[in-house]
Formats: C-alpha cells, structure tokens, sequence
C-alpha cells in the first residue's frame, strides 16, 4: 500500500511526458505548415502577374496570312500501323474557320516542376489530367471558309487577323456544307480521301469520308480543339501555316474491311472498323494538327 502513491506519481509523469511530446509534435507540424505556405505564397507573388515580356508585347493587331499543307510526303507511299501502304489520289478537306489562343495544349499543359522546399517539406505539385485544355487568352483568327486538295501542295487561304503575344494553341473548325474549290466533290463531307492500300497480294481501291457528324466533340464544335501551335511570340505581320497529317488519320485502319478492288475507289462499309478507325482513331486526333507561324 505504500508503494501506491510512487505509482500514481510516476503514472501522472508518464502522461505528461506524452503530452508534451504530443504538443512538441503538433508544434513542428504547424510551423512546418506555416513555412511552407509563406513560401509558397512568395514564389506564387513572385511568378505572378507582372511587366513580363509577352505582356509589354501584347495588343497591337497584325495581319496573319494562312497557307495550309500537308505534314506528310503524299507524293511516296505511307505504311499505316496495320502493315498497309496507302498511296495517295485525293486528300480534300474543307474548313470553316481557325483560332489561335495563349493556352498550352494538352500534351504540353502542367504546373512548374517542384521546387526545392516543396520536395523538403513533401508538398504535392498537381499536374494537368490528360486531355484537361484551357485555352486561354483567343489571339488570332481566320473566319473565311474554303476547301482544297492537299495533294496538290500547299494552298493560300484568306487572310486572318490577330494581336501580338504569345501564341500556343489553336482551334481547327471543319465546314458542312463545303465552300470553296473543292465544295462540289465533298458536298455535306469535311473530309474525303481517296487512294491505293496494298499488303503482300491484297489491293484495296478505297474512298474514306468523314461527316460533320463524325468529327463533333464533347463540347458540341465541330472541329478539333487543343491542336499544337508551335510557340511563338508574335510581334507583326506575318503567316500562320496549318499542317495536315493523314498519315495519322489512316494509321489505325485495317483496309480488310474494305471490299476487294483494283480500279474503282470503294467506300468504307458504314459502321465498319475501318470507318470507326479513320473517325474515331484518325480525324478527330489533335495530333493530325498542327500550327506554326512564318515572320
């Protein structure tokens, strides 16, 4: 019984001691906190806006002449993922208009790299999601419609209109009905494509179209959001050249789908693999698009 009260006080001392070790501990966890968001909320200040250069440059309007072209060598063969060489015979596509903004495109859109106390104090950096895309401030646009065969070499169309600043994406809009030179051949089609696919012994004579249907997206364009524009800052006059890859937009076909032929071009089957593939694996891809700018 003596020995009780030297009990209750080493039991009152133990809870203490891990009190105190508990509030030592909630201490160094919110000044670590507190370090970290003061920090944070200097380098956010110190990056944010400013006199930087794209804004002095920013506001004048320029003159942007469009010249539009084809990314691949039409004029040789391209073998596709299947193992099929497709030779070209018509590549047409027809435009409504285009639009160039100061948002990095998806492929390209993150938060900066973690800095060194956002490592030492464990601090997550978020990332863009795959396929997220803020367009942005709108730049520039071209609004005259036209249509044209990128097999034969590169084509002038209107002349747009923009401002200077820094510019890293651009919007692509498809035209339904056609406009231009080609309207006659491609009607309601905003792309249409005709050539020769051949593997071992197997000849396909084909014609692929794509409907305003086909290329709508998620938000209801008809078009193609998010495509690269080679970044450039833009100070005067100068010509936005947009490229065409057909090469992606036939990559993922299987032309065994496609009936037999050796003369006459004959359509992809409605609702075949091969139509889903040149839709929805081929026309509808940013990366069939891209822009650049020529001082």
């Amino acid at each position: 019984m003596r020995d009780e009260p030297a009990r209750h006080l080493r039991k009152i001392t133990a809870m203490k001691a891990k009190s105190f070790s508990f509030s030592l501990l909630l201490g160094l966890v919110s000044t670590t906190a507190w370090l970290a968001l003061s920090l944070g909320a200097v380098s956010l200040a110190s990056s944010g806006c400013g006199d930087s250069a794209e804004e002095k440059t920013a506001g004048k309007r320029v003159t942007l002449r469009t010249r539009v072209e084809s990314a691949d060598d039409l004029s040789k063969p391209t073998l596709n993922a299947r193992g099929w060489s497709v030779t070209w015979s018509r590549v047409l596509v027809s435009v409504s208009s285009l639009y160039y903004y100061d948002g990095a495109p998806p492929s390209l859109a993150r938060l900066p790299s973690p800095s060194l106390w956002q490592r030492w104090f464990g601090i997550s950096v978020a990332h863009a999601h795959p396929g997220h895309y803020q367009a942005g401030n709108a730049m520039g646009q071209m609004l005259t419609a036209a249509s044209f065969d990128l097999v034969s070499g590169p084509t002038d169309l209107a002349e747009g209109e923009g401002v200077t600043g820094p510019y890293r994406s651009a919007s692509l809009l498809f035209g339904s009905p056609a406009q231009g030179q080609m309207a006659a051949v491609l009607g309601s089609n905003v792309i249409l494509v005709e050539g020769t696919a051949t593997r071992e012994q197997e000849i396909r004579v084909f014609r692929a179209r794509a409907t305003a249907a086909d290329v709508t997206n998620a938000s209801g364009t008809v078009g193609v959001d998010g495509c690269v524009f080679d970044e450039a800052t833009i100070n005067d006059n100068g010509t936005v050249v947009v490229r065409f890859s057909p090469s992606v937009w036939i990559d993922q076909v299987d032309f065994t789908d496609v009936p037999a032929s050796s003369d006459t071009p004959v359509e992809f089957p409605a609702g075949s693999a091969a139509q889903q593939a040149f839709t929805l694996l081929g026309v509808t891809r940013a990366s069939a698009y891209s822009f650049a700018f020529e001082p």
